[in-house]
Formats: C-alpha cells, sequence, structure tokens
C-alpha cells in the first residue's frame, strides 16, 4: 500500500495530497471557491469613524499649526494628540490628518461660518496670550525696579526696552485708524459697487478681516440702517486695504459686431473707391497702385469694372445696415405690443409722453384720513357680516414673531459669497465675515418687526437706492 497523506498547505491552510513527497495539489472535495479567504487570514483594516466634533478639532488645530508657513503637518499633529479623547483617532499619521483637513474643505462637513468662527476665535486667543505674556513681562520688570529702589542700587540699562502697550480697554494705533477710516466712510452719500475679493490672497483677507471685527467692538448702532451703513463701510475699508479698490471704468454702449464690421467695410471700400478714381485720373503713386492691383486685379480686370464694383458693395452693405435697424424696431415694437399696448400706439403716433404731476401730499393725506380716521355709521344689520364673521371664527391670532440668533445664522449661512449684491451694494461674504454683528442685526431686525418701520435699506434719503425692500437681510 502507498501511504498517501494530506499535508497543510503553508500557504493557504490547504490539504494537499503527496506520496512521499508533497505533489502540491489537493483534492477536489478541498479546492475552495476563488476569492475565498480562510478566518485565518489577514483581517481588513478597520475604517476610522471621524464624528463632527472630531472634524472641529481637527480644524481648530490646522488653523493653530499656522499652514501659511512651511512644516505645519508637524506643528499641527502634537496639539492633535493632546486635544482628541480618542485612542483610535490619535494613532493616524501626518500625511492622514492633511487629507482629513483637505476633505474637510472640500465636501463642506464643516460650513463656512463654522470655519471663520473657529480661525476667529484661535486669532483672539493669540492675541490675549501675547497681550498676556507682555502684561506679565511688564509686571516682573516694575517688581524689578521697585525692589532696586528699595536697595538704592542703580539699575542696569537694558538694551531691549519692553514695549509700551496700551490697556486693554483702549485698542492699537492701526485699529484706531482702520475705525477712522470705516466711520469716514459711513458718512458717504453715494455708494461705489465694490469688487469681489475672490482672487485676492487669502490669508492676508483673513488678517483684514480680523482686524476689522476688532474695530467695529467700539462702533455703536441704533437702527437697521446704521448697521447696514456699518457694513458697507467695512466692506469698503477692507477692499481699499487690500489694494482692489479701483475706479471702475464707465462701460460704453457699442452697436452690435455685425453692424461694426459692415461699417468698417464700407470705410474701406469708400477709400479704395477714391484712390481708383484718381488712378483713372492718374493722379495715384506707384506704390499704393500696387497694393490696389494686388487686391483688386487692377491690370486683367480694369478700373471701370473695378470701380463699378465698388459702388454696389458700398450699396449692399448700406442695405444690409438698413435692414438691420428695421428688423431691430420691428422686435422691440412686437416686444412692446406684448407688454404695453397703449405706449406702443403711442410710439407709432409720434407722441411722447409727459411726466404725471405728483398729487400734493395734503390733498392725499386729508383724502385718506377722510376714509380711516374718521367714524362712520354702518348697517349693523347687514346679514353678510355674521356669515363672513362665522367663517373666519376658526383663525388663530398670529402669535408675535421673534427673531433668534439662529435665525440670523441660518439665514446668513444660504447666502452667496460673491455674487451681485443688491442696491445696497453689500454682498453677502461681509455677512459670513462679521459675526459680531450678529447678535445687533438680530436686535435692529426684532424693533423693526415690532416698530413697523419702512426704511430698511441702509441708505440715505437723497440716495438713489433708497426705495429698497428687506430683501438684503437673512429672513
Amino acid at each position: 500500500m502507498s501511504n498517501v497523506d494530506c499535508n497543510t498547505n503553508d500557504v493557504n491552510n490547504t490539504g494537499s495530497l503527496s506520496e512521499g513527497l508533497a505533489s502540491g495539489r489537493c483534492s477536489v472535495d478541498q479546492q475552495r471557491r476563488p476569492g475565498c479567504q480562510p478566518a485565518t487570514a489577514g483581517k481588513r483594516q478597520k475604517r476610522l469613524g471621524w464624528s463632527k466634533e472630531d472634524n472641529r478639532r481637527m480644524f481648530e488645530c490646522y488653523i493653530r499649526s499656522e499652514p501659511e508657513r512651511r512644516g505645519y503637518r508637524k506643528r499641527m499633529l502634537d496639539p492633535w494628540i493632546a486635544r482628541n479623547p480618542n485612542e483610535e483617532l490619535n494613532e493616524v499619521s501626518e500625511q492622514r490628518l492633511a487629507d482629513q483637513v483637505r476633505q474637510i474643505k472640500i465636501k463642506k462637513w464643516l460650513e463656512n461660518m463654522e470655519q471663520d468662527e473657529i480661525a476667529l476665535r484661535v486669532t483672539n486667543e493669540y492675541q490675549e496670550t501675547d497681550h498676556n505674556s507682555t502684561d506679565a513681562s511688564n509686571r516682573i520688570l516694575e517688581t524689578q525696579e521697585d525692589s532696586r529702589d528699595q536697595n538704592n542700587t542703580p539699575a542696569e540699562e537694558n538694551p531691549i526696552a519692553p514695549p509700551d502697550l496700551e490697556p486693554q480697554e483702549e485698542i492699537s494705533p492701526e485699529l484706531s485708524a482702520l475705525r477712522d477710516r470705516i466711520l469716514e466712510v459711513m458718512l458717504l452719500e453715494e455708494r461705489a459697487g465694490l469688487p469681489s475679493l475672490r482672487s485676492c490672497d487669502r490669508a492676508k483677507l483673513r488678517v483684514e478681516v480680523g482686524n476689522v471685527n476688532e474695530a467695529t467692538k467700539s462702533i455703536e448702532t441704533h437702527n437697521i440702517t446704521e448697521l447696514n451703513s456699518l457694513m458697507y463701510a467695512v466692506a469698503y475699508a477692507t477692499t481699499e486695504r487690500m489694494g482692489m479698490l479701483k475706479k471702475r471704468k464707465e462701460r460704453k454702449t457699442e452697436e452690435p459686431f455685425v453692424k461694426r464690421r459692415i461699417k468698417q467695410s464700407i470705410k474701406t471700400w469708400r477709400k479704395d473707391f477714391c484712390k481708383i478714381e484718381e488712378i483713372r485720373r492718374g493722379n495715384m503713386r506707384l506704390k499704393q497702385r500696387e497694393r490696389l492691383n494686388r487686391k483688386y486685379r487692377l491690370e486683367e480686370n480694369g478700373t471701370l469694372y473695378v470701380s463699378d464694383m465698388l459702388k454696389q458693395k458700398i450699396k449692399a452693405g448700406a442695405a444690409k445696415i438698413k435692414r438691420y435697424g428695421e428688423r431691430c424696431q420691428q422686435f422691440k415694437q412686437s416686444q412692446q405690443f406684448q407688454t404695453n399696448q397703449k405706449l406702443f400706439y403711442e410710439t407709432l403716433d409720434g407722441k411722447k409722453r409727459e411726466g404725471k404731476e405728483q398729487p400734493d401730499p395734503i390733498e392725499a393725506t386729508t383724502f385718506w384720513r377722510k376714509i380711516w380716521s374718521e367714524e362712520v355709521i354702518n348697517n349693523e344689520q347687514a346679514t353678510w357680516l355674521e356669515q363672513v364673521e362665522q367663517e373666519f371664527s376658526s383663525i388663530e391670532v398670529q402669535e408675535d414673531i421673534n427673531i433668534t440668533m439662529e435665525d440670523i445664522r441660518t439665514g446668513v449661512s444660504k447666502m452667496a459669497n460673491w455674487k451681485a449684491a443688491g442696491p445696497d451694494l453689500v454682498q453677502g461674504y461681509w455677512f459670513k465675515k462679521l459675526p459680531g454683528l450678529h447678535p445687533r442685526l438680530q436686535l435692529h431686525l426684532q424693533d423693526y418687526v415690532h416698530q413697523g418701520s419702512a426704511r430698511v435699506d441702509g441708505q440715505r434719503k437723497d440716495s438713489p437706492h433708497s426705495e429698497r425692500p428687506n430683501k438684503g437681510y437673512p429672513s
């Protein structure tokens, strides 16, 4: 009998037939389907789960690592390990953290407002830390000077004098100048459109936005109009400091390209026609005659033929321009007939509309006061009044509208950054980047709802944009 036994395969733990020496094969019953691995094979690595709080901590560590400088990934790893309570996420590498930050930005796992709040909070903490450390160093120096005065020992000259900082209640000269500029812009009677800052340096823009947030803390606003003026002034001052404020050239109303092309061709044909007429008279120079000969083949066709051809081209071009003008007028009249037939027929008759006289405000006030203010005794026995009262008896009184900070944040987050601004010329970017003004916005809007003021546009009475509805603010 042959000694046939089943040996164990070292690779995938399968049996193999052998007679003395292993043949490397296994029976059909012991073979496994392709792609199936035994339970003892290496397990798949568990996927890490990142919660929203983890993403917030990750983005905060990213801001603290100063990403605009080189080597930020090494500086980001240590605070992440110190701040993160999840031990599984502490074992990730620097590259994995950088990938996570990139995914947070691309896939919007944190909204832009949340990212800006985190960046602003970290910036304020750094400023407070620097200020406190400077105060501590100043107190140490003052203590040393007092001890020297008590011991009557002359103090050694310090080659590096500590900086003279102002108290915490006051602001730096740079912020004071920025605040003065904002107040100056708020007094402007006319507003100019501001360009988009999408293409400028984002790191520099972040610093400027942090500065204007600090400068606006000491500027008071009493109503929604002043708050809107403050927002525009902040946007104007920031754009000016970024070097993006340029005077816009007035856009000229040009004719359509087709019409301009035909006119240019007619101009060229007329020049050539005059030159050919001079050639027929014998007054043309040799060089110009050679150019026209190459262009129109004067020797083959003759000057008379070319002259007649240019006349026909000029007439055809003028006819094209005339037909184009008639077609444009026909299109405008068709549109006008669909929208305003009365104005269409007045235009056909050649009549010009004269401005209507504005009604006298005193007469208008008297007219409406007689209708609404003076009491009139009506027919109280009318049956339709009872029917209407019964029909609307089930309708409840509407509750008072209360605008909360959550409503403000939700409305502001839905605004686009750099789309065309409304008549107040304040783009949505500045509503998002000025979180310090959100409590004021909530308060002024609540006052507006209660008082029912009609002017909420942020413009002055003599401004061309003063008749603007409340559509520039989050609702």
